[in-house]
């Protein structure tokens, strides 16, 4: 699903650029967008910047993450139950990107509603530029905590469950 794309925030010179998240003193915006990161593939031709590399996952979106392991645990549980906590005694994710390769050098992680989360403990959008420049302030502390717990509620935990359930090794 397309929709499921890696999507993150970037400062623009364009508002049409993406969903304006905030407007920035110099005239500039930040927004929220398809970061258009890839991730690697397992065929010729996917790899890394190649061509046909597959887009990443928002890993951000639970309905994104319940769709991959659709796809991927359960369709493994079908064909592969027996073995499950005998032969296949754990799964492993490698290194997963909220935004995908390649859209790490310029975006940032986002989801749908962190926006809100963020003014609503005490953040400042337009305070967020800070994070192109590396550096911190109220504002950038309460997002990474916010796409910390995100990201763990939303993708670690719900593999850490699935994993449990079909009797597999999880990591703490």
């Amino acid at each position: 699903n397309p929709e499921f794309a890696a999507r993150g925030i970037i400062i623009s010179d364009n508002e049409n650029d993406g969903e304006v998240v905030a407007k920035l003193s110099d005239g500039r915006f930040i927004v929220y967008k398809k970061t258009g990161g890839t991730l690697r593939g397992i065929h010729y031709g996917e790899d890394d910047w190649d061509e046909n590399a597959p887009l990443a996952a928002d890993i951000l979106n639970g309905e994104a993450v319940d769709l991959f392991i659709k796809l991927t645990h359960e369709e493994y549980y079908k064909r592969f139950s027996e073995y499950f906590g005998n032969t296949i005694i754990g799964i492993f994710t490698d290194e997963p990107s909220c935004v995908g390769r390649g859209g790490g050098w310029k975006f940032k992680p986002w989801y749908k509603g962190v926006l809100s989360d963020l003014t609503d403990s005490g953040g400042n959008p337009e305070e967020l530029e800070a994070l192109f420049k590396n550096e911190e302030n109220e504002t950038t502390v309460i997002y990474r905590k916010l796409i910390s717990e995100k990201i763990n509620n939303t993708y670690y935990k719900k593999l850490s469950d699935w994993c449990e359930e079909h009797n597999v090794a999880r990591s703490e």
